[in-house]
């Protein structure tokens, strides 16, 4: 499910098999009970809300499975401290997943509750031009004017000279149980 029309049809060219929904995490087209899992990728924090709870609890089978999962930079890593330099002044009031705000839904709700964490480390090896695709993608960089992504990207140019080292992060899972 995806509210971005832009957005489900890049899902429905590359993986032209998956049945991409229009909806929101607050109001899913889909009737009561009707499946088993729920995963969100790299996007709770921006709809970590009561409402959204009430709504996966209601679409989710009994002992249905919320899944969430967040691939977080290494902040101890040289290069993504560099990254940090350069996008955390334009970063704004946009929704994180570092400021843990996203668990206070979970514990002002009885409707799940918590059955597993996993902590995985990985790298993503880059060439320059990978790299700096990868850092504007960022929700808050593209969403930038022009004039401030060409900054950015100029900087990001900058730090992408010479040998650059693989990205490394940490995959965070966590896994909910819906409760009746």
């Amino acid at each position: 499910m995806e509210p971005v029309a832009e957005m489900r049809a890049v899902l429905e060219r590359q993986v032209p098999q998956a049945r991409a929904l229009a909806g929101r995490a607050q109001d899913i087209p889909l009737a009561d009970g009707s499946v088993d899992a729920i995963v969100a990728g790299q996007a709770f924090h921006w709809f970590a809300t009561a409402q959204a709870l009430k709504e996966f609890h209601r679409v989710l089978r009994p002992e249905g499975r919320l899944g969430l999962i967040w691939n977080r930079r290494d902040s101890g890593q040289p290069l993504q401290q560099a990254i940090d330099r350069i996008i955390t002044p334009h970063r704004g009031s946009t929704p994180a997943y570092h400021s843990d705000s996203w668990r206070q839904a979970f514990r002002d709700s009885p409707l799940f509750t918590p059955l597993a964490e996993e902590d995985v480390p990985f790298e993503q090896a880059v060439d320059r031009e990978q790299f700096v695709d990868r850092v504007l993608s960022i929700s808050f960089i593209s969403a930038l004017p022009e004039d401030e992504r060409r900054r950015v990207r100029t900087a990001l140019e900058e730090v992408a000279q010479g040998q650059l080292e693989p990205l490394r992060y940490r995959c965070q899972v966590f896994v909910y149980q819906r409760e009746d």
